[in-house]
């Protein structure tokens, strides 16, 4: 699962840089547009336009806390929601001190995202909602991501089970945990009523002065 995620990051990565190059190029064709309309060459202008419209890479993002990365996963989860009809929330921060890796971050991120599109789905579209708090508190990195779901689930010895793999915890909150883990965080999972509730929590090392 964490080898899936990091391809998965590298994907992300390269959709960006195509779009950061686009982004680039862009000048050069303003030069030839401006050269075209002072010709009065409209329908050489307007086929050009129409062809460069079509090659276009869809955007990503758009900036929600200016961390690259977070970023990009958040647009790109917004354009998953928006496709299935589900409001989604986002308040993110993300603090200089990022306490774990991009790849890691992709990993949390991604799988509790995943499932909560997923839990979200199985309800009418205008029940749907997710919110999404990134941010620091109290030395901690936190992110907590909050869903509606349809109030069915199994628990056992305080874990949240999956329904699709009987008698254990999913995969994708398995893998969050894990990496979790790795950085000395604690990983929370809990519902109340209809609302389902991912929390982690990171410690942020500082270097003392």
């Amino acid at each position: 699962m964490l080898e899936v995620h990091k391809t998965y990051y590298t994907a992300l990565l390269e959709k960006e840089q195509e779009s950061r190059a686009a982004r680039h190029d862009l000048r050069h064709h303003i030069v030839l547009l401006r050269e075209m309309l002072g010709r009065g060459d409209i329908e050489s202008l307007t086929r050009y336009l129409d062809e460069y419209s079509d090659n276009q890479p869809v955007p990503l993002r758009i900036s929600y806390c200016g961390h690259y990365v977070t970023d990009m996963l958040l647009g790109l989860y917004s354009g998953f929601a928006e496709n299935q009809n589900t409001k989604l929330q986002i308040h993110a921060e993300v603090p200089d001190a990022l306490p774990i890796s991009d790849v890691d971050l992709c990993v949390i991120l991604s799988n509790l995202l995943e499932n909560a599109l997923e839990a979200s789905a199985k309800l009418p579209s205008g029940e749907r909602e997710i919110i999404v708090r990134i941010g620091e508190r109290r030395g901690q990195f936190i992110i907590l991501i909050e869903n509606v779901f349809d109030g069915i689930f199994v628990k056992d010895s305080g874990k949240i089970l999956s329904l699709k793999a009987q008698g254990r915890e999913g995969v994708g909150i398995v893998s969050v945990r894990t990496v979790t883990a790795r950085y000395n965080g604690e990983t929370e999972f809990y519902a109340e009523e209809n609302r389902f509730f991912s929390e982690i929590y990171v410690p942020v090392y500082r270097e003392e002065v």
